[in-house]
């Protein structure tokens, strides 16, 4: 009864509960779709966070970046350029050095492959060799990687690197992107060879470069000359014999502390060889892809190569690319303050620092004696972009801010280009600077220290001294002999076209005979390979104990002669511009016979400001007789009147000489400033005038009037510029020669008005003679003609009434007449095949025929042999011209007016120079020259103002 009762209330709390239940269920189901409808956005939600990451990846790892951190595959490389050499933390900047290198990806497998991170490995710094294991079915996954770490590095650490790549099992089929990386040591199919390279490196660094550092922990600055060296062995040890093993072992130990790093591709299907484990290789990391790789539920996935389109596109910016350079400085490891130069004496020797070797060392090179030996001689082998022409620079500044004009004098000689040493055409202490030589010159340079050698052992034999440095400690009887350094540029011009073998027996007398007389030789070239056409290199090359090498290609390195192998071993490093061995010890091996460096860089600006500074300092110190005219030579270039070593040094007087001096100085030699003329007699007023400069170092073509019959000169030639050039230097060499009351002129000028030289005897007048006080007639008009002649004929009658005693006092009269053929009054009858002369034509050749010994001399010119025979007759009028100055002509006229073939081939390798030929018809001499020119490197007419300013000061104070 009583559970009847209940009935109700129980069906009642169960539909409640069923209602419940309804609910509940109702809500599951809502859950459940709400539940669905996240489970479907989940991945949507997930994805995009990836895809934040994967750009923030981006953002942190950019284009510049993406060769530390990035897949081949990343869109990145697109922008990527190589060059993040620094990394600029505030004010400072240091270089990159990357601590790891990525092999690939570490990929999370629950996010299908699209979460990931690299995967990097200890690199720089962390002393590390990685080494790639492989198993079966994985060495082509293996030769992968170690070649994407290959192209990785050469992109992280750009023209940083060295690659040493080793697979004697596959001759190098390993490694296809050889040729694209910018420096690899060469291989010599023996792999212990090739390592022990990298040993001598090692070693090389670990005494001379680092001292308590590590390689990566020197200045970028300082460090940037060396490189990385990074070692890459594929198919490890597969036909690696137990040597080559051992120095792998080797270099893994020892290598990273002086930069060297190995990448090892070990194959485990290869046996090693008995006794020997990979533990060997303790310090490795060891990436096994014989094993699963994971890291915290992440696993590995290696690189692979990138495409080769990729390759192609880096390796052409890399090779585009500038690399990072150390220039060290010249005022830092060369220069010196003002107030410190001169101040070394070249009593034993010559010495300079040229850069810096190591770390913090210097790189000196010195010739002569000292306690490390003798040093007589030296070469240089550089090719192109070496940087051997700034060497020279380095080198003649470091000498000449070292030691004064006294104690060193320069005999300069380019053989090809010329370019280089022009700015030492006012360096104090150039005795002969030569510029694009001809061999033939440059022969007659080596000839000119042969007869200095001479000279100089027949002083110490009066001094009872054996060589320089006796007879400068002796106390220097004769005067201050100063040591003499030649250095020629591209040394093999000298053999061309030498018939004679003069420059090898030159060069073996001076390589055998110099050091002792103070005279030593520097001979520079691209190479070091044989000179055709060179004589007895043994004995020439025995004398030369100072080696320098800079970079040059691999195979001449390999074939040299000049270095031992160690000196071999470390030219192969010169790879930068700069980069120098130096040896002087005839490049032998041994401990610190090679040095290896970096020359200091001078700027053309500093260098034109020292030479500037030098010149004052010599001006304002030294004696006008402890400066030596410097003689300079342009091999394709007219020579400047104002730099004729004769004319300097006359033009260096207070005053004119007396005739007594004149004769003096005349009969002296060239070396002593003399004119070499030694049949000079005063009595006979002799007067030089000097047409240009002789092939040769010191001669200089000139003509010399003297009071005797047909002392008149004639300049024939169609190079106008030429023709007058040498016609106004003449003028202005006359009036170097005597006072004004010793010498006249007398000037009919009928050139053609408007051309470039019409004006030049008048300018001649008002801006050389007249300030000097000079006494000038200047005629320019046809009616002037008959004028001119009576005239100087007037004089020729007075002059032939004096006796003899009275009329060596009087002044020398030159007549000076251009373009003759224009006046009409003076042409020869036509038609006339006499020597029939027209009224004014017989009183020209009177004066041409009797006033040479009576002091009045001719000076004629015509452009042509044809207009000369038109007033003067080619057999009887044109006898009365000793002195012939022909310019290139046709050969029939080149027989009527010097009596040779000769004038028609004077241009016979090309219009520059100008050549000109001088004839003395007395002698039957022959002279070849280059002739002064109105087109100068120096403007002429500012060159003939100055001539005409210093006569101007000599006539003040007389």
């Amino acid at each position: 009864m009583f559970g009847r009762e209940k009935i109700p209330l129980l069906e009642d709390k169960i539909g409640t509960l069923r209602q419940r239940a309804e609910k509940v269920k109702a809500m599951t189901r809502g859950l459940i779709k709400h539940a669905k409808s996240y489970e479907a956005r989940i991945p949507e939600f997930f994805d995009r966070r990836l895809q934040q990451n994967q750009g923030g990846i981006v953002e942190l790892f950019p284009a510049q970046t993406a060769d530390r951190f990035l897949p081949w595959g990343a869109q990145q490389w697109a922008g990527w350029l190589p060059g993040s050499f620094e990394v600029v933390d505030g004010s400072s900047a240091t270089a990159f050095i990357p601590g790891t290198i990525r092999i690939g990806d570490l990929v999370e497998a629950r996010s299908n492959g699209k979460f990931q991170v690299p995967a990097m490995l200890p690199f720089i710094g962390k002393n590390r060799t990685i080494i790639i294991k492989t198993g079966a079915g994985q060495y082509d996954q293996g030769l992968a990687l170690l070649q994407s770490l290959l192209i990785r590095t050469a992109l992280m650490l750009p023209h940083q690197t060295t690659h040493t790549l080793l697979d004697p099992a596959h001759l190098g089929q390993s490694f296809p992107m050889r040729t694209s990386l910018a420096q690899v040591q060469a291989n010599s199919q023996d792999v212990r060879r090739d390592l022990d390279q990298v040993i001598e490196r090692i070693v090389r660094l670990n005494t001379s470069f680092l001292e308590h550092q590590a390689f990566h922990e020197i200045e970028q600055d300082v460090r940037i000359n060396e490189r990385y060296n990074l070692i890459f062995a594929a198919d490890f040890p597969n036909r690696y014999d137990y040597r080559a093993i051992e120095a792998l072992v080797t270099i893994t130990e020892t290598g990273p502390r002086a930069g060297a790093y190995a990448f090892i591709h070990y194959n485990s299907e290869i046996n090693l060889p008995r006794d020997v484990e990979i533990t060997a290789f303790k310090n490795a990391t060891i990436v096994d892809l014989t094993q699963k790789f994971t890291v915290n539920g992440m696993e590995l996935r290696v690189d692979a190569m990138p495409p080769r389109d990729l390759q192609v596109s880096t390796f052409k910016k890399l090779g585009d690319s500038k690399p990072p350079e150390r220039k060290i400085e010249f005022e830092t490891i060369v220069g010196l303050e003002e107030n410190r130069w001169w101040h070394q004496n070249a009593d034993s020797l010559i010495s300079t620092p040229i850069g810096a070797s190591g770390a913090t060392g210097q790189l000196e090179v010195w010739l002569g004696e000292s306690e490390k030996g003798v040093v007589a001689h030296g070469v240089l082998g550089g090719a192109t972009g070496s940087g051997k022409s700034n060497l020279y620079h380095v080198l003649i500044l470091g000498f000449a801010m070292r030691y004064s004009p006294q104690e060193l004098r320069f005999f300069l000689i380019d053989g090809k280009d010329g370019v280089e040493f022009q700015t030492y055409r006012k360096l104090p202490h150039a005795e002969v600077v030569s510029l694009k030589s001809s061999p033939q010159l440059s022969r007659s340079v080596l000839k000119e220290l042969t007869v200095e050698q001479e000279r100089r052992n027949e002083i110490f034999s009066r001094a009872g001294v054996t060589n320089l440095t006796q007879y400068r400690k002796k106390g220097q009887p004769e005067g201050n002999l100063p040591r003499i350094l030649l250095m020629v540029d591209e040394y093999q011009e000298l053999f061309e076209g030498d018939k004679d073998n003069q420059a090898s027996q030159y060069l073996e007398q001076i390589a055998r005979q110099g050091r002792s007389v103070g005279i030593h030789m520097l001979l520079g070239a691209q190479g070091f390979v044989g000179v055709q056409g060179m004589l007895n290199r043994t004995a020439i090359f025995g004398n030369i104990h100072l080696r320098m090498a800079m970079n040059m290609p691999a195979t001449d390195i390999q074939a040299l002669t000049e270095f031992q192998r160690q000196g071999k071993s470390l030219i192969m490093t010169c790879d930068l511009p700069g980069k120098i061995v130096v040896n002087h010890q005839s490049g032998n091996d041994g401990d610190n016979a090679n040095q290896l460096g970096k020359a200091a860089y001078l700027t053309p600006e500093i260098r034109s400001e020292i030479v500037a500074n030098l010149a004052r300092k010599a001006n304002d110190e030294l004696e006008t007789k402890d400066i030596p005219v410097t003689i300079v030579f342009d091999g394709k270039a007219q020579p400047n009147f104002e730099e004729n070593h004769l004319v300097e040094y006359l033009l260096q007087q207070n005053n004119w000489f007396s005739p007594e001096e004149l004769q003096a100085t005349a009969r002296r030699d060239f070396h002593e400033e003399g004119f070499n003329v030694p049949n000079w007699l005063s009595a006979e007023r002799p007067t030089i005038m000097w047409l240009g400069q002789d092939f040769s170092v010191r001669g200089q073509a000139s003509v010399i009037f003297r009071r005797r019959t047909d002392e008149n000169a004639m300049i024939i030639g169609g190079m106008n510029v030429a023709r007058f050039g040498m016609l106004g230097a003449g003028i202005a060499s006359i009036a170097l020669n005597k006072t004004p009351s010793e010498i006249e002129f007398i000037m009919l000028d009928r050139s053609i008005p408007g051309t470039e030289w019409s004006e030049l005897l008048t300018r001649m007048a008002k801006n050389t003679l007249e300030p000097a006080g000079f006494k000038v007639e200047i005629y320019r008009e046809n009616r002037d003609v008959e004028k001119v002649l009576d005239q100087i004929l007037q004089i020729l009658s007075h002059r032939k009434a004096m006796n003899e005693s009275d009329l060596q006092y009087e002044p020398e009269v030159f007549c000076v007449f251009t373009e003759l053929d224009r006046v009409d009054d003076l042409r020869r009858p036509a038609g006339s095949y006499t020597s029939s002369e027209s009224p004014l034509g017989e009183k020209l050749n009177r004066i041409c025929q009797e006033g040479s010994s009576l002091g009045i001399h001719t000076i004629m010119t015509f452009s042509n042999v044809r207009p000369m025979t038109h007033v003067i007759d080619e057999r009887r009028g044109l006898a009365h011209f000793r002195h012939r100055i022909a310019l290139q002509m046709a050969e029939e006229e080149s027989l009527t007016f010097v009596r040779s073939r000769r004038a028609a081939t004077l241009q016979s390798e090309g219009q520059q120079p100008i050549v000109a030929l001088y004839m003395d018809t007395d002698n039957d001499t022959n002279i070849r020259f280059k002739p002064y020119s109105l087109e100068a490197t120096i403007s002429y007419d500012e060159q003939m103002k100055r001539v005409g300013q210093r006569l101007a000061q000599r006539s003040t104070s007389v």
